[in-house]
């Protein structure tokens, strides 16, 4: 019984320690997919939960970008922790939890004397799952804080379209309703910074956890804003049209950044471009709202919803 009970500590340590390399290695070095399925599960259960909870306690969501990151970083040291004890446990005679934990974390950390009497070939285990836990979180940490810095840069170099549509329609446009070329280069400039937060958003998704303290900043809200101009432009017979190469790099870009938060839609629907156009709105209200602000309040009030709000 006793070598059945060990068989299965064994496999379940194996278990967490594979599943938690693998994970902390899918999230920081092979980030194709978003991160290990893991880290992407554990992400979008806190930071659902924070916003929910935000929201009913009246604090900033951007309070909780830290936190969330930090119990990303516990869940790998957690499954080193339960891997490697199972195996204590089924190579030791009933260790105490207190050993195995303190002498886990020593040898991880490399500081301190292990309390237990380990075989050598399990330290040097300990050891170096350790260095890879601490090496590749500080390696993640100074990549998300870099990603997120170009968040703000990204939305920064938005806002000086306008910050409401009504303000970029205004900005775009001369009195006479032809285009401003400059607002026209501005958009351009703007395709290849979108097309590179895509990567870095599929690189590192949890810097969309990390939400600046005013939806100015935020770079959901503003690309909704930008987006929601445009929708205003096809709606409007009296400007002229913008250039539609430039417009459509744009929309593409911003269509392959939605994509890469999961929100997709069919080309080939019915409908044409203003049914596209929705459904893209659609997808970019789901985000703003998922990112913990309001479309209404921070990108833009429809008139029927003011009206039916009178």
């Amino acid at each position: 019984m006793s070598m059945v009970v060990d068989g299965l500590l064994i496999a379940v340590g194996a278990l967490f320690l594979v599943v938690g390399l693998l994970d902390m290695i899918s999230t920081t070095i092979t980030p194709r997919d978003g991160g290990g399925f893991m880290t992407r599960s554990t992400l979008n259960a806190l930071w659902g939960a924070w916003v929910w909870l935000a929201r009913r306690l009246g604090v900033h969501i951007s309070r909780g970008s830290a936190p969330i990151l930090i119990m990303i970083f516990a869940q790998w040291l957690s499954c080193l922790v339960v891997g490697w004890t199972a195996w204590i446990n089924a190579l030791q005679p009933s260790p105490a939890f207190e050993d195995c934990l303190l002498s886990i974390l020593s040898l991880t950390l490399g500081r301190g004397r292990p309390p237990l009497d380990l075989p050598a070939w399990m330290e040097a285990g300990i050891g170096l799952s350790g260095v890879v836990l601490v090496s590749l979180t500080i390696s993640y940490i100074i990549a998300v804080v870099g990603a997120v810095a170009y968040t703000r840069h990204a939305a920064v170099h938005m806002l000086a379209l306008g910050p409401t549509p009504d303000d970029v329609l205004r900005r775009a446009y001369l009195d006479d309703g032809t285009p401003r070329q400059e607002f026209v280069l501005q958009l351009i400039s703007l395709t290849p910074i979108i097309a590179f937060l895509s990567t870095k958003t599929l690189a590192f998704p949890v810097i969309d956890v990390f939400q600046p303290a005013a939806p100015n900043r935020a770079i959901c809200v503003r690309i909704g804003c930008v987006v929601k101009a445009l929708a205003l432009v096809h709606r409007d017979d009296v400007r002229e049209p913008l250039p539609f190469a430039a417009v459509q790099t744009f929309l593409e870009a911003v269509d392959h950044l939605l994509a890469v938060y999961g929100h997709v839609y069919d080309e080939s629907a019915d409908g044409g471009e203003r049914a596209t156009m929705e459904i893209r709105l659609e997808n970019l209200e789901r985000w703003v709202k998922q990112s913990g602000w309001s479309w209404p309040d921070d990108v833009y009030r429809d008139q029927d919803f003011q009206d039916d709000s009178e």
